[in-house]
């Protein structure tokens, strides 16, 4: 493999995996808000 395809490879997978957290951390505040919403319309029933 050469440097170039190498250098190539390693920003694409840097790129993916950047991404991939960037989107986990996403989900996670997404479920985070869902859940509060959910414990908040709990508080409100009881």
């Amino acid at each position: 493999m050469t440097l170039r395809a190498y250098s190539y490879n390693y920003k694409l997978k840097a790129f993916y995996i950047k991404t991939a957290l960037k989107g986990a951390n996403l989900m996670e505040h997404h479920q985070n808000r869902i859940l509060k919403k959910g414990s908040i319309a709990g508080a409100l029933k009881k």
